[in-house]
């Protein structure tokens, strides 16, 4: 009985074939993972662009707000060194000593990032830039709760809100080195604070320059 030739090009073809389909389904494969990737990129930068974003209206609203209080303290500051008629002291002069308001920063996660330049810079702006706006409101608040407040409420008398009155009606509770080393801690908090914030913002602006761009080059 005659043995049948095995046709060895036809099997070649067929494990040819079957190697030609595995390829392209792992070449497809991997273009699926890398488009959901691009796509996953491109939700997590357009979500932290909208928080950087805010975080910057944020600081730049903060800044603008202190404006009037810096103003008030400047002048409390002036007030407790000199003797100045009492009735230029008004309410808000003494309610600016404990009214900063504090910024707060959205969280943020760094995993999809695949641009290495990019990752760092955003790693600066929350582990640098944030974490020394935290520090300067931390001190801030420190001092406002742990000795302007509380020594305010206790000492000053002010006048009644209920009848339209504006302004304090004793400053020698102010008259000592007491208050003068609070105030003039608390200004200079304030001036390093506002100083930190001007720098964290322009680092927020450059940040979403880059973002954008990299957002151009993802889409």
């Amino acid at each position: 009985m005659a043995k049948s030739k095995i046709n060895w090009r036809n099997h070649f073809i067929e494990l040819l074939v079957v190697v030609i389909g595995i390829t392209i389904a792992f070449a497809m494969e991997n273009w699926a993972e890398k488009r959901r990737d691009r796509e996953s990129q491109i939700n997590y930068l357009t979500s932290l662009r909208d928080d950087i974003t805010n975080d910057n209206i944020e600081l730049k609203h903060i800044m603008d707000s202190s404006k009037v209080l810096n103003r008030n303290i400047d002048f409390l500051m002036r007030y407790v060194y000199a003797s100045g008629p009492l009735e230029d002291l008004k309410y808000g002069h003494i309610t600016s000593t404990y009214s900063a308001p504090y910024f707060n920063a959205k969280a943020g996660s760094l995993d999809l990032i695949s641009n290495y330049k990019l990752r760092a810079s955003i790693t600066d702006l929350y582990n640098f830039h944030y974490d020394e706006i935290a520090k300067a409101d931390d001190f801030i608040h420190d001092l406002v709760n742990g000795q302007i407040y509380p020594y305010m409420i206790e000492n000053i008398q002010f006048g009644s809100a209920q009848f339209g009155q504006n302004e304090i009606f004793d400053d020698k509770p102010l008259k000592n080195n007491k208050v003068r080393n609070m105030i003039g801690s608390y200004t200079n908090l304030l001036k390093e604070r506002e100083a930190i914030y001007r720098l964290t913002s322009v680092k927020c602006d450059s940040l979403l320059i880059d973002i954008n761009a990299e957002l151009v080059k993802l889409k």
